[in-house]
């Protein structure tokens, strides 16, 4: 997951996003490098990927999705937003549109077209500010044909989260928007924090929408990155300050991430594992047995299990 916090300047963090050509931006590089990845594997021959598509964004704590022109007509009227489900400890939107995509170009096509239904107002200190949080989610998964029935998914979560805003500063805009944006940031702080703190802490993540949809990227099977955007003028200093404080939080972070692999696949891989051990413990026994033997010129008189050989039994007899 990225995640994107910023201050208030004129362009906003969309330069640093959306930007092609020599100064392509993140999201555009991210996606590339996902299929340049995947490209690299394919070309093995054993291996085959399917990439799924979906964006939406968190507007007065609703979800509305973006590639979806019927449903953002209900943000005109305040209507209902999509559902959220819990699913084996995982927040996902119900019937949220998905789209398979074959190559970067399909993705970034899909994304600009997300990025023209967001919803953005001026003012004061910006000309385009988003008022709302959106999240391109990208689904990979690989089937490998040598373990076909093994099918490995993965995920990459691009959030740009909306700025903190004070009224004083943005001047004529709604106070309701600037509320929901500053609640659900000061959830996420609180998010943070709590999974940074050592102990069984009380995480919130049900307080806020976006908390919710970023339980697992941030304290579950995932990396999490944050990048935090600093104004340099002199006068924003105070909130850079608490950005690098916001990011700092985060960055401590540490969570353990593993396969993602069918259950009864790991366990015949684990098997399978222990056998190669045993048959090698079993390989250097032989050796050492066998070195002995060539030493002593002595055969041995007993087995693994410690008990005398059937040979030797009946000798005695």
């Amino acid at each position: 997951m990225e995640g994107y916090k910023y201050q208030h300047n004129d362009k906003g963090i969309l330069s640093a996003v959306v930007e092609s050509g020599d100064n392509e931006g993140i999201v555009p590089r991210s996606i590339k490098h996902v299929f340049d990845l995947i490209n690299s594997e394919s070309a093995l021959g054993h291996k085959k990927f399917t990439v799924s598509c979906s964006y939406f964004q968190v507007y007065k704590e609703k979800i509305y999705d973006l590639l979806n022109k019927a449903h953002l007509k209900r943000i005109v009227t305040d209507g209902p937003g999509l559902k959220l489900k819990l699913v084996k400890d995982i927040f996902t939107v119900e019937n949220l549109y998905t789209f398979e995509c074959r190559n970067a170009e399909d993705v970034l096509a899909l994304y600009h077209f997300g990025l023209k239904n967001k919803v953005v107002a001026s003012h004061n200190m910006n000309s385009a500010s988003s008022r709302s949080h959106s999240m391109l989610k990208l689904s990979v998964e690989c089937v490998d044909s040598k373990h076909p029935d093994n099918i490995v998914v993965s995920t990459l979560q691009l959030v740009d989260l909306a700025g903190s805003e004070r009224q004083s500063l943005t001047g004529n805009v709604t106070s309701k928007e600037s509320i929901d944006i500053n609640k659900s940031l000061l959830t996420l702080r609180q998010v943070i924090t709590a999974l940074t703190e050592q102990g069984d802490n009380y995480v919130p993540y049900r307080d806020s929408k976006l908390t919710c949809l970023l339980r697992q990227s941030l304290g579950g099977n995932s990396f999490c990155l944050m990048l935090a955007c600093l104004n340099p003028c002199d006068q924003h200093i105070e909130e850079n300050l608490s950005t690098l404080a916001y990011a700092a939080k985060a960055s401590v972070i540490v969570n353990k991430p593993s396969k993602n692999e069918d259950h009864k696949t790991r366990q015949i891989e684990d098997l399978k594992m222990q056998v190669r051990i045993l048959n090698e413990e079993l390989r250097k026994a032989n050796e050492t047995i066998a070195f002995l033997t060539a030493l002593t010129g002595q055969s041995p008189n007993l087995n693994f299990n410690g008990v005398m050989s059937q040979g030797n039994r009946n000798s005695q007899k």
